[in-house]
């Protein structure tokens, strides 16, 4: 079924959910080893083709779908237990052409297999959408999946939600940040 606001509709047919995101991603405090937790903030851009948008709910061919545009702000933390375990969690302000606005909360735990090379991850988010389709039910929230690490700046994840839906992404990392550390001035230099 489709939700839409407080209404729910039976679907007549099955149909595919298209969805592509993109997104930026900037770290304000990176992980510097410090024991305090990374904070970064980020955008996501989502296009997909979904169902019908039409005001009397159709349904009946996939002409009677739409597409949709979404942007989705975002906050996270990070917090870091050495190479092996990380965990994070996140607040998300989300905004569509269908859904309109909504916020999200979620988190998630990730383990090291081979540190620098293979990653399992476990996701929950209290609300999540496809192409401009809200899901409600919690069984649709959840999400495990593998992070393979294709060089030490480009990951592709395979994951999949308990309600089917099978996300690949590719994740471009910039490079790590490090911490400055000061220096004596040299009184050695020469000044011209």
């Amino acid at each position: 079924f489709i939700a839409d606001g407080d209404q729910r509709f039976d679907r007549i047919y099955d149909q595919p959910l298209f969805d592509f995101g993109l997104g930026l991603k900037h770290q304000l405090k990176p992980d510097y080893g410090d024991g305090l937790p990374a904070v970064a903030v980020g955008v996501n851009g989502r296009f997909g083709y979904a169902s019908d948008d039409f005001e009397v709910f159709q349904d009946r061919t996939p002409a009677d779908g739409f597409a949709d545009f979404g942007l989705e702000g975002y906050t996270a933390i990070t917090v870091s237990a050495g190479e092996l375990i990380q965990a994070h969690g996140r607040i998300a302000v989300s905004s569509s052409r269908k859904l309109g606005a909504q916020t999200s909360f979620g988190g998630g735990v990730e383990f090291g297999l081979v540190p620098g090379q293979l990653m399992v991850s476990g996701d929950f988010s209290s609300r999540r959408d496809i192409a401009g389709v809200e899901y409600r039910d919690t069984g649709e929230k959840l999400t495990v999946g593998f992070h393979y690490f294709l060089s030490p700046s480009t990951v592709v994840q395979f994951m999949r939600n308990t309600a089917g839906h099978t996300i690949v992404n590719l994740v471009q990392i910039g490079e790590k940040s490090t911490a400055v550390t000061p220096s004596a001035p040299s009184l050695e230099q020469e000044l011209f």
